[in-house]
């Protein structure tokens, strides 16, 4: 699971609020949060995790725009794009793939001649002084577009992207993402020492036997290759520390 949008999109260019109250909606608040994204089409937003992305025709008032379901722990939820630069292509997206890029397109307001208005055309709204923003909603199960008109539906299903976004990634702990994305080992034949192969294609030993054990699980249970010779070995340990008195390690 990773941010939808750049991190420093997500930290210094935040919006319109989820749950203001607003008078042009028929629910009464602001179902999504607003990100900033000018210039218009510069803005990638980015699949979250393995998902399906469904599209729609041009909107008058969300311009291009769709939905993209995925599953976080066991549950289905339905994240809701507005505003994008041009038609998106619908279908399977991975983690970290590109779903389009912000726009300005639909209600999106921009400036003339000092005053707000809505950009009457396309060509507007896709334009540098169009006020590109990402409108974004999650929705809990599959999308259904039938909450514009509906509060308590709206209030059922409609969450804060944001802060959701920012408690599922606040939950994530290194030992878990060592346990989901079970990193490969290398060891040679005949020795013991276990290696870990860093991005620098450096090969890091670690501590084996009950240390090893008690950081990554059983051995039966991890990937660990078994080589001739490793030629590129590093004189660094991969980190560890102990962490209390018992001889608890924990990764750096």
């Amino acid at each position: 699971m990773i941010l939808f949008l750049p991190e420093e999109i997500w930290k210094n260019k935040k919006g319109f609020p989820f749950g203001k109250p607003v008078d042009y909606l028929f629910v009464g608040w602001h179902t999504g949060q607003d990100f900033f994204t000018n210039p218009v089409g510069s803005t990638p937003v980015i699949a979250p995790c393995d998902g399906v992305l469904t599209t729609f025709p041009f909107s008058k008032s969300a311009g291009w725009w769709g939905h993209f379901e995925f599953k976080h722990n066991d549950k289905v939820f339905s994240l809701k794009i507005l505003h994008m630069y041009k038609e998106m292509k619908k279908g399977q997206y991975k983690e970290g793939d590109i779903l389009g890029y912000c726009g300005a397109t639909g209600l999106s307001v921009t400036t003339k001649h000092g005053t707000s208005y809505i950009g009457p055309s396309h060509e507007e709204q896709t334009s540098d002084r169009a006020v590109g923003h990402l409108h974004v909603e999650l929705h809990k199960g599959k999308f259904k577009n039938d909450t514009n008109n509906n509060k308590e539906l709206a209030k059922q299903r409609i969450i804060d992207p944001a802060s959701t976004f920012e408690k599922w990634l606040g939950e994530i702990k290194p030992d878990q993402l060592i346990e989901n994305k079970k990193p490969m080992f290398y060891k040679e034949k005949g020795k013991s020492t276990v290696y870990i192969k860093g991005e620098d294609e450096f090969y890091y030993p670690i501590i084996t036997g009950k240390h090893f054990i008690s950081l990554f699980g059983d051995w039966e249970e991890n990937n660990i290759i078994e080589v001739d010779n490793i030629s590129n070995k590093s004189e660094y340990y991969f980190g560890l520390f102990k962490s209390d008195e018992k001889g608890k390690y924990d990764i750096m």
